[in-house]
């Protein structure tokens, strides 16, 4: 009986365990200036204890010239701009291959196996935060396959952060604009107390 009471507690509740806030991404306005970047800044109010992940999709037709970029950070001083000094980690494409960066460091890394020609590239980027806020689990693919293997490996603490609530989207080249990105993030929402 006890097993029985169990089992269809985990089947109800199970399902419920994870949910998540999706970010509604709207296109970019074309550049106003010569300098043919176009760029905003989205909240993304996740300052929560119990943020559990972040998924990730960029998706463009591609060329070697363009550049795209997403950056996560905490708006400090609530001005609705993500800084460079509130950024810890932007992802990209720049001028033909993907890219992640700490920014606190300014260390870039590029996913091995993308080859730089034209045409349909996507990245997604799937980082899951334990109990005490640390990267449990990183999973990067793009167009080639499995991404970013090292990173993957290492899990930095900057691949996803619970106190993030701002990201800025960025695009600059002169190609016609066809980016396309999808952000989620995970909440745990499951609380079961006993007695």
């Amino acid at each position: 009986m006890e097993r029985s009471i169990l089992g269809l507690l985990a089947a109800v509740v199970l399902p419920c365990v994870a949910w998540g806030l999706h970010v509604a991404v709207p296109p970019m306005a074309m550049p106003e200036f010569a300098d043919t970047e176009a760029s905003t800044n989205i909240p993304v109010n996740v300052v929560r204890s119990d943020v559990r992940g972040i998924d990730v999709s960029v998706e463009l037709c591609a060329t070697p010239s363009n550049n795209v970029q997403v950056a996560f950070g905490r708006d400090v001083d609530d001005d609705g701009v993500l800084a460079p000094e509130e950024t810890d980690l932007v992802l990209g494409w720049d001028c033909g291959r993907w890219f992640a960066e700490e920014v606190a460091t300014g260390m870039r890394t590029f996913a091995e196996d993308e080859t730089p020609t034209a045409g349909n590239r996507f990245l997604r980027w799937r980082a899951e935060l334990d109990g005490a806020g640390g990267v449990s689990r990183l999973a990067v693919t793009n167009t080639s396959g499995a991404a970013f293997a090292e990173l993957s490996a290492a899990r930095p603490e900057w691949a996803c952060r619970s106190s993030w609530n701002l990201m800025r989207l960025a695009r600059r080249g002169t190609d016609m604009p066809t980016e396309c990105f999808d952000v989620s993030f995970r909440y745990n929402v499951l609380h079961l107390i006993f007695r």
